[in-house]
């Protein structure tokens, strides 16, 4: 018999396995509630921003648009992003309201995060509280709920929505940001291409090139690899064990089957262990069945690979990858948006590397408990031979 303390060694490790491809299918499903985007950033007095909050109505015939302002401030020690919204910006960015209620159009209100709120306020309810910031003086109207994803990726900044009517200065600290999305908010091929022929057909004298271009339109699709990676090494290992066993079991019933032979007729053999022949044949073709049906998950499986993200002439060529991801820390321009993804990204990678780690431990208990079966198998048939 298998001892209890590899079976509950194996139970432990498929536990922590499911664990790890569970967080990481969470993380992804809840990433994929922020719509691919496509957002350009404009500095100083660049008057293509104002020209395209101007043609907003044309823009939203055939796009999700939305036009937000963003600023790095300094409050009491803490690091704040303070994002000026329209009415569109919820459906970029997502948050539930907990406390209070929505900042108003024309006030000077915000919604702050619940953390920030414990800061600034640990003995009382922050909601009707008025706070200065930056020389200005706003009323808390609401809490917003700090989410799944917000307490995993954690950004070191505390983010402050207020209405579009809040500021009042720009200055050089502020960054013009226009977010442009599908309407369903699904990834579709030649997003950026799309785009600028619309804009060049409605408002030809516009261009977004004078402006920061972020493409963020393939960034679920990466994310959602490291995820489907988990999947298909642990499908992978599976068909390879199961083709193990098949194998195996061949080997070891033709072997006994010959030994058989030495000392009865084929006919004796099948009519004697009847119940036991039928048996194993179940056996067998169910583990064939299954192992069918791995195989066509492997084979039918495919890593989706952005062209604009992965070098077209060497997929393996990881200096690129490495050097890619450091310059777009780089930049400073790239958005909350950017920085959940970089946070989920080493999440992802790193759950990616747990959940492979497992796979392979249960992968190869599973190879030595399947050896201990075959050891004991030929101890009690020496002992019975003895017998």
């Amino acid at each position: 018999m298998l001892s209890r303390k590899k079976i509950l060694t194996l139970c432990i490790l498929i536990l922590f396995a499911g664990i790890s491809m569970t967080f990481q299918w969470k993380v992804q499903n809840e990433f994929k509630k922020y719509p691919s985007r496509m957002e350009v950033v404009f500095e100083g007095d660049d008057t293509n921003y104002l020209e395209l909050w101007d043609h907003r109505d044309y823009l939203n015939e055939s796009y999700l648009t939305s036009f937000t302002l963003e600023k790095q401030v300094e409050y009491n020690g803490n690091e704040l992003i303070i994002i000026e919204k329209d009415e569109n910006y919820s459906k970029f960015q997502p948050y539930l309201i907990k406390d209070g209620r929505e900042c108003k159009e024309g006030e000077h209100e915000i919604v702050i995060s619940e953390r920030f709120g414990e800061k600034m306020f640990p003995m009382d309810n922050p909601v009707g509280e008025t706070v200065e910031i930056s020389g200005d003086n706003y009323i808390i109207s609401g809490i917003y709920e700090d989410t799944f994803l917000k307490k995993s990726y954690d950004l070191d900044e505390e983010i402050i929505y207020m209405p579009s009517s809040s500021i009042k200065e720009i200055d050089d600290d502020v960054s013009y940001r226009v977010l442009f999305s599908e309407k369903d908010g699904r990834d579709r091929l030649f997003f950026n291409e799309r785009l600028n022929e619309y804009i060049s057909e409605g408002i030809p004298y516009i261009s977004l090139d004078s402006g920061l271009i972020f493409d963020y339109t393939d960034y679920s699709t990466i994310l959602s690899q490291f995820f489907e990676g988990s999947i298909f090494l642990m499908e992978f290992l599976i068909f390879v064990l199961i083709t193990i066993i098949i194998l195996r079991k061949l080997k070891d019933d033709s072997k006994e089957y010959r030994l058989q032979l030495q000392d009865y007729y084929a006919k004796e053999i099948i009519m004697g262990n009847m119940d036991a022949i039928l048996l194993e044949a179940i056996k067998l073709v169910l583990l064939i069945f299954l192992w069918a049906i791995i195989l066509r998950f492997v084979i039918n499986f495919k890593f989706n690979i952005p062209g604009r993200v992965l070098p077209p002439e060497d997929i393996f060529d990881f200096n690129f990858y490495v050097e890619s991801f450091s310059q777009s820390r780089n930049y400073y321009h790239g958005g909350i948006y950017r920085k959940l993804y970089e946070k989920l990204f080493r999440i992802e990678f790193i759950g990616f590397l747990v959940s492979s780690v497992f796979s392979v431990s249960i992968f190869i208990m599973a190879l030595k408990m399947k050896g201990s079966t075959k050891r004991m198998r030929k101890i009690h048939r020496r002992a019975e031979e003895e017998v």
